[in-house]
């Protein structure tokens, strides 16, 4: 019989804008802000055995950064730390790779999420193209391209995935602008209202020479409105509808849970948060990565035995505008119940890091909200898609 898993906590850091506030920090010392949360620093961090970090940009960050942060956040040298990558799956893939190895019996308390510094990535030299004899320029690559936001099996930048998905679906421009609005209005109505300071761990970071405080999304301050998303060009095809205005942005932070047993959590005397129900992970069309959440989230609900109507609430990752439009239509779901506190078109979708702020985000909303059962959900490059199903428990 599988072990019972729980979520005991739940953080993330504030997403701060491409070469904005948290640009001076690395991915691991992102990555380390929320570990030391959902611990509480050192008063859960002994009991830590296995820590799974997800990050999608790994290049020039040195070797393993999720066993950099787990022992510089105290946890001891006795415990698994490994670092994953499934682009913008990354984050909640860790959490299900965590999830599983509670079920097995392989860990009793785990910490896992993703981190992502896009501002950090690097540029890359070939080594085997370097001839030092020659002469001329050397092409430097840029890892944020190569390996963040270019699909690597047809070549195809992500946001042409996002046209063919509004193509397929006759989704037009103005439906499009009309979501990225709406998401960057659920996001201030959310910090108005206290959710987001809920999930938000606050970093410190150096600006000027002084030390400052990233407590709130960076991107929140942006002036949306409807005349502003209006007038952006098309920004993959001359004609297209996908713009900078109706897709996530690039951007910097991290997220992260903390799981145990039901039974180590017993004994520890904690109250869990939540219990994981089931997951799923699958594969699809690079071509129309943007939709693989219908399948995931159709074989998770099998899985578990429940209806799309069971379900309270979907945090479903924006990667652009067209794609969770698209992805409401076929699964046939009520609007009002998706992304309610608004998503990465309005708070940016540091890649490694998503797949467990939607997580982080739906949590705490499911507890404001007094909901029992929620999906959280993400899309990523290559077409694969994973998917976790949660129960609130207090």
């Amino acid at each position: 019989m599988l072990e019972e898993i729980v979520i005991v906590n739940a953080a993330r850091t504030a997403m701060g804008r491409f070469q904005g506030q948290l640009s001076s920090l690395t991915a691991a010392k992102l990555g380390l802000a929320v570990c030391k949360s959902v611990t509480h620093a050192e008063s859960l961090s002994r009991i830590v055995d296995h820590v799974v970090l997800g990050q999608g940009l790994q290049a020039g960050h040195g070797q393993n950064p999720a066993r950099q942060i787990a022992m510089q956040a105290g946890i001891d040298s006795s415990a698994v730390a490994y670092s994953l990558n499934q682009v913008c799956s990354s984050g909640l893939l860790a959490v299900i790779q965590a999830s599983q190895c509670i079920a097995l019996r392989d860990s009793e308390v785990a910490i896992a999420g993703g981190t992502e510094s896009m501002s950090n990535a690097p540029f890359l030299l070939n080594r085997s193209t370097i001839q030092p004899e020659a002469l001329g320029e050397l092409r430097l690559m840029d890892s944020l391209m190569q390996d963040g936001l270019t699909c690597a099996i047809n070549g195809e930048k992500m946001g042409m995935t996002a046209e063919r998905i509004a193509k397929a679906y006759q989704i037009s421009r103005g439906e499009q602008d009309a979501y990225a609005l709406l998401s960057s209005q659920r996001l201030k109505a959310s910090a108005l209202a206290g959710q987001s300071a809920q999930e938000i761990v606050p970093v410190h970071y150096l600006a000027n020479g002084k030390v400052q405080i990233a407590d709130k999304d960076q991107l929140i301050d942006s002036n949306v409105d409807e005349q502003s998303l209006s007038a952006l060009l098309p920004a993959f095809t001359a004609h297209g509808t996908v713009t900078a205005g109706n897709s996530s942005g690039i951007n910097d932070g991290a997220a992260a849970v903390l799981l145990m047993s039901a039974k180590r959590a017993a004994q520890e005397g904690i109250e869990p948060m939540a219990r994981v129900l089931a997951w799923s992970s699958v594969g699809y069309l690079p071509e129309m990565m943007g939709m693989s959440p219908v399948p995931a989230i159709s074989q998770l609900l099998q899985r578990a035995r429940m209806t799309i109507q069971d379900i309270d609430q979907f945090e479903i990752n924006e990667a652009f505008a067209v794609q969770v439009l698209a992805i409401m239509r076929d699964l046939g779901l009520d609007p009002d119940k998706v992304n309610p506190h608004g998503g990465a078109l309005a708070m940016g979708h540091p890649i490694g890091a998503s797949g467990a702020r939607i997580l982080v985000t739906l949590l705490h909303s499911m507890k404001m909200k007094d909901e029992s059962l929620g999906i959280a959900a993400v899309c990523a490059g290559g077409g694969q898609s994973t998917a976790i199903l949660v129960e609130r428990l207090s």
